[in-house]
Formats: structure tokens, C-alpha cells, sequence
């Protein structure tokens, strides 16, 4: 697990940012990157919106790159993380939380790589359920966030939505709510290291 370093921390000199900005549906996007993974979620028919109105988070100013309303997620497509990105996400990810909102970390790889932005709705629960927890695990809401690579896309065996898992936490659909104790998906998409593509029809490998 990657932990981000607190704002205080982050005093460096900025990473060297270079992209190529890309035209997609009418839209002029800042990358060519954010094209990519804007062509991946029209390809799993998820709903998506570019940089939706910004808002205020402790002070900082957000607009985040993707939003997917119907399944409840923040994805912010990032090449490098520098400082300022550090700060923001730190601000981000607990507030979205507490609202019920997941963020992911998209990056580059191929196919595509995601990562999971802690703490996520499933620890804001737990920890208003029993706020002891929060403090024994080492969850700190603010101002830091963690990042892992314990996140997988995941199609819902029954609405057929493609959503947003975090293994160690409910597998419940972010879109319809289903949750049947145990696996709550059919399919698997690959995007972080430990989870094998299963059925996936992007990239057309078929699981056993």
C-alpha cells in the first residue's frame, strides 16, 4: 500500500507534466489518456461525465476528471502525481466518502490500471458504526488518503452494470445494490495486479 504524503509534505518541485490534449464525442479532453479511458467506459456502457462542476473540499478547489453517477464514482486519470494532485486527493477522498462516493486512481498501462483511493464509503460506514475502528486500523480520514492496488471491475451478475470493487471491503453493486453474502459479479476486468480477467469482452480473454 502507497501512502500519499500529507500536504505539508509535498513542498517539492512539481513533476514535469506533458500531454497531448484529444477530441472525443464533441468533447476537447486534456490527454490522451483521459480519451482512452473515456473510450473504455462507453466500452463497458458506463455512464460518464468530464470534469463535472467543480467544489470546494477543505479549502481546495476540485474538479474532478471523470465522474460516474450511476455507480457512485470519482476517476481521476492521472500520468504523474505531483504535489498539487497530492493535496487535492487528499482533500478529495474523505469527503467523498463520507458522501458515499468511491475514488479510483486511473493511470497509464495497458489495457488500463486502476487503483483504489482510501478511506472508500465502506470504511466511512464502519467507522460511524464503531469509531474505535478507524483509530485501531490506522484509517485517517483527513488530511491523508491512502492508495492500493486492491480494486477490480467488476460486471454485476444482476443488473449487468459494471462497478467498482474493493476485495477487502463489500462487494455490494454500487448501481443496484445487489449483495448476496458472497460474489455479487460474473465477470472481471483487468486493471490491478492480483485479479485475472474472467469473461471480459474488451479484451476478449475467456476465464476457465
Amino acid at each position: 500500500m502507497t501512502r500519499l504524503p500529507s500536504p505539508a509534505d509535498t513542498e517539492a518541485k512539481p513533476a514535469h507534466k506533458w500531454s497531448i490534449p484529444e477530441q472525443y464525442r464533441g468533447i476537447r479532453m486534456r490527454s490522451r489518456l483521459e480519451v482512452k479511458y473515456a473510450k473504455f467506459f462507453d466500452c463497458h456502457r458506463v455512464k460518464w461525465s468530464y470534469e463535472p462542476e467543480g467544489f470546494q473540499i477543505l479549502g481546495v478547489r476540485y474538479l474532478p476528471d471523470f465522474y460516474l453517477p450511476d455507480i457512485r464514482t470519482i476517476v481521476e486519470v492521472k500520468g504523474v502525481l505531483d504535489p498539487t494532485d497530492v493535496k487535492k486527493l487528499a482533500a478529495l477522498v474523505p469527503a467523498a466518502a463520507k458522501n458515499d462516493v468511491m475514488t479510483v486512481l486511473a493511470e497509464p498501462g495497458e489495457p488500463v490500471r486502476f487503483r483504489l483511493c482510501h478511506p472508500t464509503p465502506e470504511m466511512e460506514r464502519q467507522a460511524q458504526e464503531d469509531p474505535g475502528i478507524a483509530e485501531a486500523v490506522g484509517w485517517a480520514f483527513e488530511p491523508e488518503c491512502d492508495i492500493n492496488e486492491d480494486v477490480a471491475l467488476v460486471r454485476c451478475a444482476t443488473c449487468q452494470a459494471w462497478y467498482f470493487i474493493d476485495s477487502s471491503a463489500s462487494w455490494q453493486c454500487t448501481a443496484c445494490g445487489a449483495y448476496d453474502g458472497n460474489m455479487s459479479f460474473d465477470l472481471v476486468h483487468p486493471g490491478s495486479p492480483g485479479w485475472a480477467c474472467h469473461d471480459c469482452p474488451d479484451c476478449g480473454e475467456r476465464g476457465e
